[in-house]
């Protein structure tokens, strides 16, 4: 008799941004299992940043509009908690004043590579099980793999947006 493990039901939320630009930032929210498939995703429309926030945030700029801006409307969209946040931005540090989930900051190796089982990270906040969860999924996943398939769909999405925008200049 074959005996077939269930899915793990713990997901790990990956929140990662890009700049678009001089003037924009664009913030993506991805969610996977333990296996590394993905459960949802979202993204923000460009945030765009002018020269008057520039000068009248300071040095705050980053972390409002990472947190405040792209990091709280992201996790506002989710269908289903996560058990675990990784951001790989110290400007995504400020987004506990938002969530009570518990936040993780993937660091990168010493030696530049793969963030795998041996990835270091810091905790940003009392996170039940983190380390278990984390290592869990080390088993199966680069840690920072995802937050390239965030960046790579934003990127996507901006494509896409440029290009219908395109054809609705020349239908006009």
């Amino acid at each position: 008799m074959t005996t077939f493990a269930l899915p793990s039901t713990e997901r790990v939320a990956y929140l990662a941004s890009t700049h678009a630009g001089d003037r924009y930032l664009v913030g993506g929210l991805l969610v996977i299992d333990l296996r590394g498939r993905p459960l949802e995703f979202h993204c923000t429309a460009p945030v765009e940043v002018s020269r008057a926030q520039k000068i009248l945030f300071g040095q705050s700029l980053e972390s409002h509009l990472h947190c405040d801006c792209i990091g709280a409307a992201l996790l506002a969209k989710l269908r289903q908690q996560p058990d675990l946040v990784l951001i790989d931005q110290r400007a995504f540090r400020a987004l506990t004043t938002h969530t009570e989930l518990p936040i993780a900051l993937l660091l990168e190796t010493p030696d530049g590579g793969p963030a795998n089982g041996t990835a270091r990270y810091e905790l940003v906040n009392d996170g039940r099980n983190i380390r278990t969860i984390i290592e869990k999924l080390a088993e199966t996943v680069d840690l920072a793999e995802p937050f390239e398939r965030i960046l790579d769909a934003i990127r996507e999405a901006n494509q896409c947006l440029s290009a219908a925008e395109g054809d609705r200049a020349d239908a006009a």
